[in-house]
């Protein structure tokens, strides 16, 4: 089982040893109860009586969006934690790897055990196709994430289309919850560009025909 700790003191008045404190009672449960700690959320200061709190949000849109992945054995050792982007499309061909299988050439992820022999990232993005709450497409690079859909209000009744429209797209440095959409703003029209031309790529080699893609209608929010 895995899981992460939220620590948070309200007030100034509070010392950060009260950090410390949650921090260590709750690894010490973990470790009582083979639980793995993947990451740490901290907000100091703050009141509970909102949820405007930077790193409770962080936890809540990581929980949507990122799936842990841990490895042993195979050449994975443990203790070290790997930020180069890596997809769910990279798992059969892990696998087939550490058992010593060849991986077909028609297979289009990544061996992540190349990792262990290599500092360059195995992806220059990845690549998501939404298909039931929406009909759409998205890729995420190291700094930005990009997305577009059809305007149908679901993805269930067609779940590919020839014409989609830009939707989002967060600089995830910057803005790591995704706050603020900045698909209509200028000042990132070449990223826009650059974004658009990965997608297209990824999306080709998926085996999807190339699609039109038109500017945003409006600015979404979540």
């Amino acid at each position: 089982m895995t899981a992460v700790i939220y620590a948070r003191y309200s007030s100034d008045n509070q010392r950060e040893e009260s950090i410390e404190g949650q921090l260590r009672e709750c690894k010490e449960y973990a470790d009582q109860n083979g639980i793995t700690v993947v990451r740490t959320y901290i907000d100091r200061a703050l009141s509970a009586k909102t949820d405007s709190r930077p790193q409770f949000q962080q936890m809540i849109h990581d929980s949507a969006t990122h799936t842990p992945l841990i490895i042993k054995g195979g050449g994975f050792d443990g203790g070290k934690a790997e930020n180069r982007l890596t997809s769910l499309i990279d798992l059969p061909p892990t696998f087939l790897s550490l058992a010593g299988i060849p991986i077909p050439p028609s297979y289009m992820g990544k061996d992540l055990c190349q990792m262990q022999q290599t500092t360059q990232p195995l992806h220059d993005c990845v690549f998501m196709q939404i298909s039931e709450s929406q009909c759409g497409r998205a890729i995420r690079t190291d700094r930005f994430k990009y997305a577009v859909r059809t305007l149908a209000p679901t993805g269930y009744l067609k779940y590919n289309a020839g014409v989609y429209f830009e939707d989002y797209l967060y600089d995830l440095e910057k803005d790591p919850i995704e706050r603020c959409n900045l698909i209509r703003d200028p000042r990132y029209s070449h990223v826009r560009q650059e974004m658009k031309y990965l997608l297209l790529r990824e999306m080709k080699n998926a085996g999807e025909a190339a699609p039109v893609i038109l500017p945003a209608l409006k600015v979404r929010k979540k």
